[in-house]
């Protein structure tokens, strides 16, 4: 069996009690005031009602991709991301599914196995009775020969359904930020899931919040989702499919969603720029594609936004601190053997009756 107890140092205590129900498909929780449902095909959380509403559209998967920006065009970076990763979450299989009712929570743990030998990805979820949900991910490196290159997210995406357009973090802002481009300080900050898109040229990853300890989507009524991070989170929240926004010349040829689709990540690879035809991102903000974990949690509210600030703090007897160092790149970059992109397809020269 798994070692459950790895993603709550103390678990809680004092909750409401909760009730499990497992099939071969799918483990359900009943609380005092919201079901969650595990889907067990899929290896993720594929539900979550609270007082009568759906907060989950689609659970959470890893994701390791980003929409390529100017600057990764520009620096040809893509050599050293390989394609695979931009579906291994989606193509991911389970290879693990279990669950376990304890006293005081409920754990649920998934082994994902990516495709192409990428590796693997293991999610354990520990369910509290207050509804609070602590959510670790940890990234096993695969046997994959040519894995001495980068991934653009070390992430986790899912989807909201419509109707949760009010974004509040605590982080950095109100104007994006990345790993290299922390230049706002740290505060609260509000909008909406809208306001976060950036009408580039040519659309592209963009919105990102960085040194994140919580961020909230609410409803008009203050309902939602509370996502807290154990350690800085990096997040994003936009209404635009990521396949959208790389084939979209322009923005207004893209599909807006209603729902909203929510990336909770523990890093994203810097966006580079120091010169945008040839450079990647400094050394420091590249994320090699090795081991990783990181861990947050996710709790359902019904808030207002001066309520929020209690509410993002660490749950009363979990771990409040997961110390996380990012892997460096060690050596030199890996290309990746795959066709260029941009490239005018070179003409053979006709052999003329001398040659």
């Amino acid at each position: 069996l798994p070692v459950f107890e790895s993603v709550a140092a103390l678990p809680p205590t004092g909750f409401p009690k909760l009730a499990m129900v497992q099939t071969a498909e799918s483990v359900t929780v009943n609380g005092d005031d919201f079901t969650i449902v595990f889907d067990k095909t899929k290896g993720t959380l594929s539900s979550y009602v609270f007082q009568g509403l759906e907060l989950i559209k689609e659970g959470p998967r890893p994701d390791f991709w980003r929409a390529r920006t100017d600057n990764d065009l520009g620096a040809a970076q893509h050599k050293y991301v390989s394609d695979g990763w931009k579906t291994a979450g989606a193509e991911a299989v389970v290879a693990a599914a279990q669950a376990k009712q304890g006293a005081d929570s409920v754990m649920v743990f998934f082994k994902l196995k990516l495709p192409k030998e990428l590796g693997e990805v293991t999610t354990i979820y520990a369910v509290y009775g207050s509804g609070e949900v602590a959510v670790e991910i940890k990234y096993k490196k695969g046997s994959k020969k040519d894995l001495k290159q980068l991934v653009y997210r070390y992430g986790t995406a899912l989807a909201m359904p419509a109707g949760f357009e009010n974004i509040t973090w605590y982080g950095r802002g109100g104007l994006p930020t990345y790993s290299d481009r922390k230049f706002e300080p740290v505060g609260i900050y509000s909008g909406t899931v809208d306001g976060q898109w950036i009408d580039y040229s040519n659309p592209q990853e963009n919105g990102n919040k960085v040194d994140v300890r919580w961020v909230a989507l609410q409803d008009k009524k203050g309902r939602g989702l509370l996502f807290k991070g154990v350690q800085p989170l990096s997040v994003g929240a936009r209404h635009f499919g990521m396949e959208d926004m790389e084939k979209a010349p322009y923005t207004f040829e893209m599909t807006r969603l209603d729902e909203v689709l929510v990336n909770i990540d523990l890093a994203q690879n810097g966006v580079g720029g120091n010169n945008s035809w040839g450079a990647v991102a400094m050394p420091d903000y590249l994320l090699p594609a090795v081991d990783f974990s990181y861990r947050f949690h996710l709790l359902p509210i019904k808030a207002k936004a001066n309520e929020l600030p209690e509410l993002g703090r660490p749950l009363v007897g979990a771990q409040r601190t997961y110390d996380v160092t990012l892997p460096k790149l060690e050596g030199k970059l890996t290309s990746v053997k795959q066709k260029k992109w941009n490239q005018p397809v070179k003409k053979k020269k006709k052999k003329t009756a001398a040659q």
